[in-house]
């Protein structure tokens, strides 16, 4: 069930035993995974079912540290995220993602 909560009444609460934060690749996963355990589950997302500008406005602001695509060109809010971007094609690593970071080893 699809549920758009701009269409509710203000103060509206949806209960749910298990609440999934963003229906990109790794919530709808997680959300059918669940599919038919004993648990009502809810798949939030901050977009619609198809691309929003107002949505996804909520992206802007400035990258920093290693340089990156900008937020909105990189990242989409709506359902399915950012694999409306990148279609599901994954793009080889770089050097950078296999330099060593202190706050990523295994102790």
């Amino acid at each position: 069930m699809l549920i758009d909560t701009l269409m509710l009444p203000e103060n509206t609460l949806i209960e749910s035993d298990v609440c999934i934060v963003g229906a990109g690749a790794a919530g709808i996963t997680l959300a059918r995974e669940l599919r038919g355990q004993p648990y009502k589950i809810c798949l939030l997302e901050s977009g619609g079912l198809d691309f929003d500008e107002v949505a996804q406005s909520l992206y802007q602001g400035a990258n920093v540290g290693v340089p990156y695509f900008p937020l909105s060109e990189s990242r989409a809010r709506y359902f399915g995220g950012s694999t409306n971007l990148w279609g599901g094609t994954c793009r080889p690593l770089d050097d950078i993602d296999f330099e060593y970071r202190s706050w990523g080893s295994a102790k």
